[in-house]
């Protein structure tokens, strides 16, 4: 008589006999299966086996960190209108037979966090009515990233800092001292910006009258005679305005200066304008 353990884990078992040659038989096996799956054995392994069945039903609840997240990613996915399971295309292989997945927004059929990611701004980031041509390549990269930020509410201006918690001794802008600093003021409301932007309007011949926000002053390229290089000058123009007050208000704060001359603005302007313009359009035409 021996004892045959089926599973140290599931601590069940069951006695065989041997023959007299010391082997098993067929039949003894027979009886030892049944006897595993039919009997008090069997019941006690069923017992056992369900267990991790249970603890995984539990891992995927609704309870668990992972299903969370996932059930979040869907949530935000279906918020945006992303069909995420149309992107993934079942096809048939030669053979007839088998089947494998393709990833709809990759040329090759590979899946990608880039790809996904981009179609995830091209529908998050629509508020942002130029976001398919805002980065303009003819001006310097720390311009564009100005702009990005000033588009998006990330430049520390006194408004966002106060709501951030930081403590600053003034809240009013820099520039005119008349009303509290935020980017639509800063760049638009503002006397000084205000005198600046009329003489960038006037120079390409845009109706400053209907110019009254940051989103309002870009759409204006639409407005501008020529091609589509000649409104996206414009942009460029516009950045270079965006960095020459930002600069004269980090100047105001930071060393005192006095320097708000229109004019003098205004030269700065054109100057930077010409000098970026006649490198960016030298470059587009190579």
């Amino acid at each position: 008589m021996n004892v045959v353990n089926l599973t140290d884990g599931f601590g069940v078992g069951c006695r065989v006999k041997m023959g007299e040659n010391g082997v098993v038989g067929k039949d003894e096996i027979n009886k030892c299966i049944r006897s595993l799956m039919e009997g008090e054995d069997g019941c006690k392994m069923r017992v056992k086996m369900a267990q991790p069945k249970e603890g995984a039903t539990m891992a995927l609840s609704q309870d668990s960190s992972s299903t969370r997240n996932i059930i979040k990613i869907h949530k935000e996915f279906h918020k945006l209108n992303l069909p995420f399971a149309d992107w993934f295309l079942k096809e048939q292989r030669p053979n007839g037979i088998d089947f494998s997945w393709r990833w709809d927004l990759d040329p090759h059929g590979t899946f990608s966090v880039s790809s996904t990611r981009a179609a995830y701004d091209d529908r998050s980031l629509d508020q942002v009515s130029f976001r398919t041509s805002w980065w303009v390549n003819w001006v310097p990269a720390k311009i564009n990233i100005l702009a990005w930020r000033l588009l998006h509410k990330r430049l520390p201006t006194k408004n966002n800092l106060l709501k951030r918690g930081v403590i600053c001794l003034s809240s009013l802008c820099p520039l005119c001292d008349c009303i509290e600093e935020d980017e639509e003021h800063l760049f638009i409301g503002c006397s000084i910006s205000r005198k600046l932007l009329k003489d960038l309007c006037t120079w390409w011949k845009v109706d400053i009258g209907q110019v009254n926000s940051i989103d309002n002053l870009l759409d204006r390229s639409s407005e501008v005679a020529g091609n589509s290089m000649c409104k996206k000058a414009f942009l460029g123009v516009v950045y270079g305005f965006f960095w020459i007050i930002w600069n004269l208000r980090n100047r105001k704060i930071f060393r005192a200066s006095s320097m708000n001359s229109t004019s003098l603005l205004a030269g700065q302007l054109q100057a930077y304008s010409f000098s970026g313009l006649k490198i960016g359009f030298g470059k587009a035409f190579c």
